[in-house]
């Protein structure tokens, strides 16, 4: 399964960084990829969507 999500609040490397960090530890997740420049967030592998959302939102950005 591949998913990108809309994330905001994102302004440096350190926020890519620590989300791509964060959303790699959820179970079944391969991949994550964050652009800075489209506000983006790919995720590759075989994950439940919410967790990927609650993950995000407990980093305190905001995710469509």
């Amino acid at each position: 399964m591949e998913k990108t999500f809309e994330v905001t609040g994102m302004k440096c490397q350190g926020c890519k960084n620590n989300i791509e960090k964060e959303v790699k530890k959820i179970k079944g997740v391969k991949t994550a990829e964050v652009n800075l420049e489209e506000n983006k967030l790919l995720v590759k592998g075989d994950f439940n969507q919410d967790e990927i959302i609650e993950k995000v939102k407990s980093l305190e950005y905001e995710i469509k």
